[in-house]
C-alpha cells in the first residue's frame, strides 16, 4: 500500500470510533458511563492508531480504556495541567473537535489528542457536559506514513498545538527550517502544522528527478494529512447532526421535537406562547404497499419539502417516524392562528401533487392542532390533546386522490 493509502486509510478508520462515542455522549451522557467498558472496547478494536479513549464529565476523567497502563490518567483535572486543558477551553469555546499536539502523556509516551467538547443540550450548545479525548500515536502514525523513510531529504514539522509556522518544532531539526528548500502547510480543522525539508547530497547525486519524487511526495503527504483530518472534523459534524435529524427527509427528528418542547415547558409561565401541528399522512401504507417504498420515500420527501417552504423558518418542522410529522408554531398566541395555518396548509396539498412514474399522488393531511394555553404549557398534555384532534380528524377523511 502507498504512503498516501496507508495514512488516509489510518485516520480516516479512527475517525468514525471517536465520533460515535462524542455522538452518544451527546444524547446520553449516562448511558455511555454505565457501558463504558463495552463502548470504548469496541472503538480501539476499530481504530488504527488510537491508543486510548478517555471521559471527563467537567473535564475530570472518569472513565479510560485500555485501563491496563492508563491507571494514572483517572481523577486527573485537565484544570490541573495547562498544556492539556488550553485546547479542551478551545473545543468547548469553538464547539469543534480540536486537535492538540503532539504532546508527553501522563502515562507515557507522544500522542496526537483530537478533543471532542460534549454538551448536553445539542445543537444550541449551551449546556457544556466535559470532554471526550482520543489519543492517537504520533509516532507509529508517522512511520506509517513513511515520514521517516524518505531518503534524499531531511524532514520538520512545526506547528504544535496547530499553531501554524508560529509554533514550536516537533519532529525534526530545527536548522531544517532555517533554510528549507520547500515548505509545505498542513490545514488542521483547528489550524495548521507547517512541513520542512531541506535536499542532501544524496538527492542532488541522483538527479533532478530523484529530487522531483521528493518533493512529490511531501505534496502527497500534505494533502493526506488535510484531506484525512478534514474528513474527521467533517464526520464528526455529521455524526452530531445524526442525533437530532432525521437522515430520509432532512428534517429535525423525535428527540429534537422532544428537547425543544420541554425547553418550551421550562420557560417561565406565560412567556412561550406556540402552538403544535401533529399531521398525519392519509392512505400512506397503500400507497407504500401498492407502489414500493421508493414511491414512499419520495412522498415523505416531498411532504418535508412542501413543509418547509410553507411555514416560517423559525418554526421547527420534523418528522417523527413513518408518516407523522410535528410542527412547532413558534410566537403565536392564539389557537386560532394555528388553525389557520393548519388549513393553509391542507389546502398547498390538496392543490400540488408529486408526479412519479406517471402517477400523481395528492398527500392528504390530517392535522390535529392545539395551543399551549390550553394545557398550561404541559407538554405531556399537549402532545395527547394534538394526537386526540388529529385522530379525530383522520377518522372523518374518506378523500384519497391519485
Amino acid at each position: 500500500m502507498t504512503a498516501k493509502g496507508a495514512l488516509e486509510s489510518a485516520l480516516v478508520r479512527d475517525t468514525y470510533v471517536g465520533n460515535s462515542v462524542a455522538t452518544l455522549a451527546t444524547v446520553a451522557p449516562d448511558v455511555v458511563e454505565s457501558n463504558w467498558q463495552l463502548i470504548a472496547r469496541q472503538f480501539i478494536e476499530k481504530a488504527t492508531f488510537a491508543r486510548s479513549v478517555a471521559l471527563a464529565p467537567n473535564d475530570v476523567i472518569s472513565h479510560v480504556y485500555p485501563l491496563a497502563g492508563n491507571e494514572t490518567v483517572l481523577g486527573l483535572d485537565y484544570r490541573s495541567y495547562p498544556e492539556q486543558y488550553k485546547a479542551v477551553q478551545q473545543a468547548r469555546s469553538t464547539h469543534a473537535v480540536v486537535i492538540a499536539g503532539p504532546v508527553s502523556l501522563v502515562q507515557g509516551g507522544t500522542g496526537v489528542i483530537v478533543r471532542y467538547p460534549v454538551f448536553n443540550d445539542f445543537p444550541e450548545n449551551h449546556h457544556y457536559w466535559g470532554s471526550i479525548s482520543v489519543v492517537i500515536d504520533f509516532d507509529q502514525l508517522l512511520h506509517h506514513a513513511g515520514i521517516a523513510s524518505i531518503v534524499g531529504a531531511d524532514i520538520a514539522i512545526r506547528g504544535k498545538d496547530a499553531q501554524g509556522e508560529q509554533g514550536a518544532i516537533f519532529f525534526g531539526e530545527q536548522a531544517i527550517f532555517s533554510r528549507p528548500d520547500i515548505t509545505l502547510p498542513i490545514n488542521l480543522p483547528s489550524g495548521s502544522w507547517m512541513l520542512a525539508a531541506q535536499y542532501n547530497d544524496n538527492a542532488f547525486a541522483s538527479g533532478v528527478t530523484h529530487i522531483q519524487l521528493i518533493r512529490a511526495t511531501l505534496y502527497l503527504l500534505s494533502v493526506i494529512c488535510y484531506a484525512a483530518l478534514f474528513l474527521f472534523y467533517q464526520s464528526y459534524k455529521r455524526s452530531k447532526n445524526h442525533a437530532y435529524y432525521d437522515e430520509l427527509t432532512g428534517l429535525a427528528n423525535r428527540r429534537m421535537v422532544m428537547k425543544r418542547l420541554q425547553e418550551l415547558e421550562g420557560e417561565q409561565a406565560g412567556k412561550a406562547q406556540y402552538a403544535l401541528l401533529n399531521i398525519d399522512l392519509n392512505h400512506f401504507k397503500q400507497i407504500n404497499d401498492g407502489y414500493g417504498h421508493a414511491a414512499g420515500d419520495l412522498l415523505l420527501q416531498f411532504v418535508a419539502q412542501q413543509l418547509k417552504a410553507q411555514l416560517r423558518s423559525s418554526d421547527l418542522v420534523a418528522r417523527m417516524g413513518g408518516d407523522e410529522f410535528v410542527v412547532i408554531l413558534y410566537r403565536l398566541e392564539h389557537l386560532e392562528q394555528a388553525q389557520l395555518q393548519a388549513a393553509k396548509l391542507k389546502a398547498h396539498f390538496a392543490a400540488h401533487s408529486l408526479s412519479w412514474q406517471g402517477t400523481e399522488f395528492n398527500a392528504s393531511l390530517s392535522i390535529g392542532v392545539a395551543h399551549s394555553k390550553e394545557v398550561n404549557c404541559n407538554v405531556e398534555a399537549l402532545l395527547m390533546l394534538a394526537d386526540k384532534r388529529m385522530y379525530q380528524q383522520k377518522s372523518a377523511q374518506h378523500d384519497f386522490a391519485i
